[in-house]
């Protein structure tokens, strides 16, 4: 069996890009939730060119609580920038909630989790119970990082089109999924591109 058949078991291609995120500049940046898109998303930008790419414009971190997803999720659907992110992390960092938009209307949402784990199984198990889209079920090679731990993304579709909406889901998720309480603190993280006149 040829290398690209051994892969093709394990990847979906329609699904996966070697493309970084708007502002990535290596993998590290992609796994801190530093990157503003989805890898594989592509958005045409007038005037956007190789030689002249988007510059990060707001990179913040800040620490909250529940209560205060509402005022960052916002922020992501008021931004006008060419890209904006937010990465809500709770505090056992083993998994992420990400909501993004690019190109001013483009929105996004998805929870990463490490792979074959008990979290990753009751982030499937809420998914499902939310009538939410779950990945297909896949075994993972042996040989693919060894001794890394492998994230799967679990996208929220459709996205709702209005801030409060999405905030109670993502209550509803950390509550749920991490016995989260109100005063559990999250790490909210912001990163923003736009492009230079």
């Amino acid at each position: 069996m040829g290398g690209g058949d051994l892969m093709s078991k394990f990847v979906n291609y329609k699904k996966r890009s070697i493309v970084l995120p708007a502002g990535a500049k290596d993998l590290l940046d992609v796994l801190k939730g530093g990157g503003a898109a989805k890898p594989g998303h592509t958005v045409h930008h007038p005037g956007a060119s190789p030689h002249d790419p988007p510059t990060v414009s707001r990179s913040e971190t800040f620490t909250g609580s529940i209560q205060e997803l509402e005022k960052y999720v916002a922020m992501v659907f008021a931004s006008r920038a060419f890209s904006f992110s937010l990465t809500v992390t709770p505090a056992i960092e083993r998994m992420a909630l990400g909501v993004f938009r690019v190109a001013g209307d483009v929105l996004s949402a998805n929870v990463s989790v490490q792979y074959n784990t008990d979290l990753e199984r009751a982030v499937r198990r809420w998914f499902v119970l939310r009538g939410l889209p779950v990945p297909e079920e896949s075994e993972m090679p042996s040989v693919f990082l060894p001794n890394q731990p492998v994230e799967i993304t679990y996208d929220i579709s459709p996205v709702s089109s209005e801030a409060s909406t999405l905030s109670k889901l993502a209550a509803d998720f950390f509550r749920e999924v991490l016995s989260l309480t109100d005063k559990s603190q999250l790490t909210f993280t912001i990163y923003e591109t736009n492009f230079v006149e």
